[in-house]
């Protein structure tokens, strides 16, 4: 449960979003939106009427997960709107409307305790990232992006509801804390069962997403607009990692049985994915690919059912959307400055600012999990409960962290190094680009000060 460092934390960010709001200028009526969140979360701890919790512990539940998760979407969208320069395309005030619909609809998603309400949510996030890559997207084909990203989600949603309507008919109730506590637990293995099971899962398995359901991500990256991406990869990922959680305990016993096919189906992948990285010259392709193989291992330490399975996968949800959005953020300071993504023409980044050259390494080796970043612990934990699993992952395991070091060095060495193209005028980097930077660097690096923080009991 929350306890007085997690509350002193809420207030700290309370805070600090208040500053950084003033500072930039930017409308009073988004701060509503922070503060009613806010409220909502701290009402549990200061409810006095009976009536009054009774309705929110029907409504809502606030465990360590939820609030770790919620956390990370405001400190992601925060960093959203910092990183929104004022003279790009698209109206301010129109991006703000959209950014305070996804504040709303990502703390709903998170905080209730209703699975058919969470189902909506959960899908309505779609609109308003639809509206972003069309609005803000630079290239013709953002349409197509967003066609993908439709087609996918809703192709996947619509198991998930008939799976939805099949709790609501044999249980009556679609509360997560009750249905948890049934008997669904001890179904007898059936093919039917195991249906049911991949009706509920498929959606979550698409958002992570899991290689073969995973085109709809790369193309979106690549079309999506700055504040996108940083969405996609920061926050939007991380609602199929929080699904899994919520719904796999309910088939427990059965997905036992099948755990093995899944978990070496999802690893091959991710090395697959990591692969697909070495041969990329574009360099918003290669962050999104990275960011299905990191995924990959994320969803094969959940299926593990094993506690420390699910402690590594939080902490990997975490740790991978910060430094995702980060990456992305950096790779927008070379589209601006070298006007392509391609990193046949972007070299010799270390010529052009120093200061930027070392928050890009940084970022870097946080992404390949080198100490003491908040990507290393989750990473043990995932290995660990794998190889608990089964003595045999080690062998997937190794080829994934040598290829993931392998394309990390590579983006590194094609962007940093080699003779920089001098037709191209430069602008060295501005504070507001460092600053944002950094607040992305500060929370990964120092989980190590404050690790109880992160703790998750399911």
């Amino acid at each position: 449960m929350i306890n007085d460092n997690n509350l002193l934390m809420m207030i700290s960010l309370i805070m600090m979003l208040y500053l950084m709001n003033m500072s930039y200028k930017l409308m009073y009526i988004n701060m509503v939106f922070y503060y009613l969140i806010f409220i909502t979360i701290f009402f549990k701890e200061f409810y006095s009427f009976m009536i009054l919790k009774v309705i929110y512990y029907q409504m809502f539940s606030l465990d360590n997960l939820s609030y770790l998760l919620i956390m990370l979407s405001l400190w992601i969208l925060l960093l959203m709107v910092l990183s929104k320069n004022s003279s790009s395309k698209g109206s301010n005030k129109v991006y703000l409307n959209f950014h305070n619909i996804l504040i709303f609809l990502l703390s709903m998603t998170f905080l209730v305790n209703d699975y058919l309400v969470f189902y909506l949510c959960f899908e309505s996030i779609l609109i308003p990232i639809f509206m972003l890559i069309l609005g803000w997207g630079y290239q013709p084909e953002r349409v197509q992006a967003g066609l993908y990203l439709l087609l996918y989600t809703l192709f996947a949603s619509l198991p998930l509801l008939m799976s939805l309507f099949m709790f609501m008919n044999y249980f009556n109730s679609l509360a997560i804390s009750y249905l948890l506590m049934t008997n669904l637990l001890y179904l007898e293995y059936h093919w039917l069962i195991i249906l049911w099971m991949l009706m509920t899962l498929f959606a979550f398995l698409v958002k992570m997403p899991i290689y073969m359901f995973h085109l709809w991500l790369p193309k979106a990256h690549v079309e999506a607009p700055l504040v996108g991406s940083m969405l996609l990869a920061g926050v939007l990922l991380k609602l199929g990692g929080y699904g899994i959680i919520r719904v796999l305990f309910l088939f427990k016993y059965m997905f036992i049985n099948v755990s093995y096919y899944f978990i070496c189906f999802i690893l091959l992948g991710g090395i697959y994915s990591a692969l697909v990285c070495l041969n990329q010259t574009d360099l918003k392709m290669l962050i999104a690919y990275s960011s299905v193989a990191h995924m990959s291992v994320m969803t094969g330490g959940l299926m593990t059912l094993s506690y420390l399975g699910m402690q590594g996968g939080v902490l990997l949800m975490l740790g991978h959307g910060l430094c995702s959005s980060g990456l992305f953020f950096i790779g927008n300071i070379m589209y601006e400055r070298f006007n392509t993504r391609s990193m046949l023409v972007i070299k010799g980044m270390s010529n052009l600012s120093y200061m930027m050259n070392v928050l890009w390494f940084i970022m870097l080796v946080n992404n390949i999990s080198a100490p003491p970043s908040m990507n290393l612990f989750s990473e043990i934990n995932l290995f660990i409960s794998m190889l608990k699993w089964s003595y045999m992952m080690f062998i997937l395991l190794i080829i994934y962290m040598f290829i993931c070091s392998c394309y990390t060095l590579y983006l590194y060495y094609m962007t940093n190094h080699g003779k920089m193209n001098l037709t191209y005028s430069f602008n060295n980097n501005s504070l507001r680009e460092l600053i944002i930077v950094i607040l992305h660097l500060i929370p990964l690096n120092l989980y190590i000060m404050k690790s109880e923080i992160f703790y998750f009991i399911y």
